[in-house]
């Protein structure tokens, strides 16, 4: 079980971010990659990292809510991007940002799971001696 985190809310906007750009980068205009393994892990990263920080900010209880949130969220913004004309679907993409939250899901039970709870520690002794 995660500790209660000092900082939540400063985590939870950081969080809110990550999203943002996720959505923004899906839905924008950007050059073709070449090398299909370098989008694929792309996706794969940017999922995984979703799935491993907001995991960390809420209780364990919520991760299967997280991982369905952001599989489901994967595909819409596939879907998405069909829509725009510019930017096409692709299964492959959404298969990796599913293996993205997945790995993310599996990795929260290693010593991963723990890291933002760490530097949330580290920080709030460090303003605890500043202040």
């Amino acid at each position: 079980m995660l500790q209660k985190l000092h900082f939540k809310r400063t985590w939870f906007v950081l969080g809110v971010v990550l999203l943002l750009v996720i959505v923004v980068g899906s839905l924008v205009p950007v050059p073709t990659i070449d090398l299909p393994a370098i989008d694929k892990l792309i996706h794969v990263s940017m999922y995984f990292l979703l799935m491993v920080w907001f995991a960390q900010v809420f209780n364990s209880h919520y991760r299967l809510s997280l991982a369905i949130v952001f599989a489901s969220l994967g595909l819409v913004l596939e879907i998405a991007q069909h829509a725009t004309g510019y930017r096409s679907f692709e299964w492959a993409d959404v298969l990796a940002n599913i293996t993205g939250v997945m790995l993310g899901w599996i990795l929260m039970h290693t010593l991963l799971g723990k890291a933002l709870s760490v530097i949330d520690n580290q920080l709030a002794q460090l303003v605890k001696r500043e202040g």
